[in-house]
């Protein structure tokens, strides 16, 4: 290799040193100025001041009517062609297992 090339190829290394450098430093201050953030700490409160703060409301409901709702709420609206193929339609009921007493 000529000299220029190595010169070239030196210059060349030291800038994505410095480059690298300034990367990590920038990540450094990141984290840094993140940590800040998480210390800053809130302000006080008792907590017999947000007892009475909210209103005394009903139990939450339980996982199954919430599920419940949930679907309700993802229901999407059909199609009139659709709406038309379910008017002819019954609404048919679940049918319960038959259990037998006694022997068979």
């Amino acid at each position: 290799m000529s000299e220029k090339s190595v010169e070239a190829a030196a210059e060349l290394s030291a800038k994505d040193l410095k480059e690298k450098k300034e990367k990590v430093e920038e990540k450094a201050s990141r984290k840094e100025r993140k940590k800040e953030v998480v210390e800053c700490l809130l302000p006080w409160r008792c907590w017999w001041v947000e007892a009475n703060s909210q209103p005394d409301t009903a139990p939450s409901s339980g996982p199954q009517r919430r599920r419940r709702m949930e679907l309700r709420r993802k229901k999407k609206k059909l199609l009139r062609t659709e709406k038309r193929k379910m008017k002819g339609k019954k609404k048919m009921r679940k049918k319960k297992m038959m259990t037998t007493k006694g022997p068979r």
